[in-house]
């Protein structure tokens, strides 16, 4: 069943009941977007993961399969097997923030950027109901009011959720940061602690958030 937004009066003025239609066709919109899979015999999906080889991995040859996608975070050698959950969406969030962001070139010693990259995207999904994704630490989900709050921001803002992906992910770079200092031989094993705690710490400033939000002012 599509989660919707609903009004709270059946009498409500015909302007807010066409904002509130205006939202729910939003709302499956992007629902529509977090479903879609990565599909290797796509070439628009392959030119995402090739923009991100070649800015990791400036002047070799591209290989969908190889060890070298772990320098980068990913789990393994196929890529495409971490996208499972947050599909197509966690290949361009990723992908936007790594070919044109600002934490490649600072990224905090054994941060595993895609994978951290990815979870974000598949909280954000969860978290506003745009796809059911199981998310590591995840507790809360967003209240009728905050998904009102975030779709309204996506409807003047269209980059809402990549800029909602781009502000957690640098949070969880630098709890990364801060747990080296504590204790710098931390691996993978340490990383869902750390998740957990951004993804409560997003909860409590969106759900916080005064309407209509302001994005300096969120996550």
């Amino acid at each position: 069943m599509r989660h919707q937004v609903h009004g709270k009066d059946s009498k409500e003025a015909p302007h807010h009941g066409a904002q509130r239609q205006e939202l729910n066709e939003l709302l499956v919109t992007l629902q529509e977007q977090a479903k879609l899979q990565f599909e290797p015999e796509n070439e628009k999906h392959e030119q995402l993961l090739r923009s991100l080889w070649n800015t990791a991995f400036p002047g070799e040859e591209f290989e969908l399969k190889s060890p070298k996608w772990t320098d980068i975070g990913f789990q393994g050698r196929d890529p495409t097997t971490d996208l499972r959950g947050a599909g197509l969406m966690g290949l361009r969030h990723l992908q936007l923030y790594f070919c044109e962001g600002m934490l490649p070139h600072d990224c905090p010693p054994g941060f595993p950027l895609a994978l951290a990259s990815i979870n974000v995207t598949g909280f954000l999904q969860s978290y506003f109901h745009l796809n059911l994704v199981m998310v590591p630490g995840l507790e809360s989900k967003s209240t009728q009011p905050t998904l009102e709050s975030f779709l309204s921001a996506c409807n003047s803002q269209p980059a809402t959720l990549q800029v909602l992906h781009d502000r957690l992910l640098l949070h969880l770079a630098g709890e990364w940061r801060r747990l080296l200092l504590r204790k710098p031989l931390a691996t993978l094993l340490d990383f869902s602690p750390l998740l957990q705690s951004t993804f409560a710490h997003a909860h409590g400033v969106l759900s916080r958030a005064r309407a209509p939000w302001d994005m300096l002012d969120v996550a």
